[in-house]
């Protein structure tokens, strides 16, 4: 299997993802734009073999004409981090091999907390224009907030909006409550069995279900003989 880990800004959690698909066998290219970041994954345990692990160096926006088809492209954590990420979801659909799938985690605009900003509960309702104003005065005077990164999230997502754009992309969207089942809700999740879908019937009541989860997590699978013309968008 050959996966593309587009990785954010040195977040050390992609570069957990690499090592341990690495480990499994997969053949894993790694792209950021810092150079230095990515020879320093290099040596990472299980990242040293270039054919196991190949970088590039690269905007995710704008990858490399010929950085090749992958059988999976993960964003983990990236979206919310770039200031055009519709860019970033078109080269990652671009990438995709015909059956690929792009794995997708991100900042979810309906659950009242988060780990973007500390000790801020509700930050992600607030109004946009508020929140950046917030996040400006952050970014001057309290650096610690968002632990000191130079990249501080600025998108905040919902799951239809992120559906609609991959659908847009020609890819079929799916979520966890879609390819959950039954039978793995168990203690206080068993409450949550009434959302599952099955037999034909497509899962029930998301907006609560994304009320009580951090993240945006969607799984988008390019059809098999799909024509890849995104390029040209």
């Amino acid at each position: 299997m050959i996966i593309a880990v587009l990785l954010s800004h040195g977040l050390r959690s992609c570069l957990r993802h690499a090592a341990a698909r690495a480990a499994r066998g997969c053949r894993v290219t790694g792209v950021d734009f810092d150079a230095d970041f990515l020879a320093r994954a290099r040596l990472r345990e299980g990242l040293g073999d270039e054919a196991v692990f190949r970088t590039v160096v690269a905007d995710a926006a704008q990858l490399p004409i010929d950085i090749g088809e992958f059988d999976v492209v993960l964003l983990n954590s990236l979206l919310e981090h770039v200031p055009d990420w519709r860019a970033v979801v078109n080269e990652a659909a671009r990438a995709l091999a015909p059956g690929g799938v792009l794995v997708l985690h991100t900042t979810n605009r309906y659950h009242p907390f988060q780990g973007e900003v500390n000790h801020f509960p509700f930050y992600p309702w607030l109004p946009g224009p508020i929140r950046d104003r917030v996040l400006a005065w952050i970014m001057q005077h309290r650096r610690d907030l968002v632990n000191y990164t130079d990249y501080p999230a600025v998108h905040w997502f919902t799951h239809p909006q992120l559906s609609r754009v991959l659908h847009d992309f020609g890819l079929e969207v799916y979520d966890r409550l879609d390819l959950m089942r039954c039978e793995q809700l168990t203690g206080l999740r068993l409450i949550a069995r009434w959302m599952v879908g099955g037999n034909g019937r497509p899962a029930r009541g998301k907006f609560f279900f994304y009320l009580a989860t951090t993240t945006v997590s969607l799984y988008a699978r390019r059809p098999d003989g799909m024509v890849n013309d995104s390029r040209l968008q």
